[in-house]
């Protein structure tokens, strides 16, 4: 029969009526060098994955909480070579999926948040920004399908909304009206001459 406690405490512990001290805290770590004198013996356990017998340093240590609030020592059941080895398994598995899901969370959860440091445009400015001329490009006028922020790189000030294309030829012209002038000018003097060339090879033959 255990012996009822006095009520008393000395140094915080709770006195039985023969004097004997009792507390969580005494327990518990009764039960943990008990564990590692347990545990230092080395005895041989079987892994429940390879089932191949090792050692207790094979295995890990694992402490969980009791329904009394206590702590609970005890070996895994696995060894580490097995645990090890699963966990880099299913990493391998996962690993895209894992690195595609990532993205997508970082760029839903940091889009706008760059978007408003880069531009200065909120989300409501952002989404009547690409709305504008009904989703279409102005310049080559197709449908956008990844809508790019165009502004001037001097000023920061936002213009539009452009096809990718568009905005990476602009970009490449370094926003110069006179570039793009000589372009066009390039482009139609290019065209004529090749018309011509074309038209003499055509009487040639014939």
């Amino acid at each position: 029969m255990q012996a009822e406690s006095t009520g008393k405490k000395v140094d915080g512990r709770t006195l039985r009526h023969d004097g004997s001290k009792i507390t969580q805290q005494t327990n518990s770590q009764k039960r943990f060098n008990d564990f590692i004198i347990k545990f230092n013996q080395n005895d041989l356990r079987i892994c429940i994955s390879c089932k191949q017998s090792k050692p207790n340093k094979d295995f890990y240590q694992t402490i969980s909480k009791t329904h009394y609030g206590g702590n609970r020592f005890r070996i895994r059941t696995e060894c580490k070579d097995c645990i090890i080895e699963r966990q880099r398994n299913k990493f391998r598995e996962n690993y895209h999926h894992n690195l595609e899901k990532a993205r997508i969370e970082y760029r839903t959860k940091h889009k706008f948040k760059n978007i408003k440091n880069y531009y200065g445009l909120t989300k409501d400015q952002y989404f009547k920004l690409i709305s504008e001329n009904n989703g279409t490009c102005p310049i080559c006028n197709k449908k956008i399908t990844k809508p790019n922020i165009d502004h001037c790189h001097k000023t920061g000030f936002v213009r539009v909304s452009l096809c990718f294309r568009c905005n990476l030829g602009l970009g490449n012209f370094d926003d110069d009206i006179e570039k793009l002038r000589n372009a066009i000018k390039y482009l139609e003097k290019s065209v004529s001459e090749n018309t011509l060339k074309f038209a003499n090879k055509q009487e040639v033959i014939c």
